[in-house]
């Protein structure tokens, strides 16, 4: 699923020039993924982006939910920074329809470092509930 995401936002890319919009969609896939985790987690709904973060983070700390799926939290451990900078990334670029193609590569370059793992954990987390 990751790879063809991957490959839908490369190629809208190409088709819709506006990479603003794409560094959007990297930051909002990403925020989707890590409020569903903390669902799962909690039933509780983070909506703002700050409390999100303090949750990642507070829960990377204690990591019980996650170390019951055996989930190699090395793996995630500065999401909460990687999340902010994509944030920013947003915010920066919310009116903006020319983007540095420097802040571009950086955001898709944590997009594709992120996403992956934590589709994983989702889908590895709904999974293990099924059971």
């Amino acid at each position: 699923m990751a790879a063809d995401l991957a490959e839908y936002i490369y190629n809208s890319r190409q088709l819709l020039p506006n990479e603003s919009q794409l560094i959007k969609n990297f930051y909002y896939s990403i925020y989707h993924l890590v409020k569903a985790i903390s669902v799962l987690d909690t039933g509780i709904e983070y909506k703002s982006h700050s409390s999100l973060i303090s949750y990642f983070n507070r829960e990377i700390k204690h990591d019980d939910f996650l170390k019951k799926f055996n989930v190699n939290i090395s793996d995630i451990r500065n999401i909460g920074n990687e999340l902010n900078t994509l944030f920013i990334f947003r915010d920066n670029y919310d009116y903006q329809d020319v983007v540095d193609e420097e802040d571009y590569e950086e955001a898709e370059k944590i997009w594709l470092n992120l996403y992956p793992k934590l589709e994983n954990i989702v889908i590895l987390v709904l999974n293990s509930m099924k059971e």
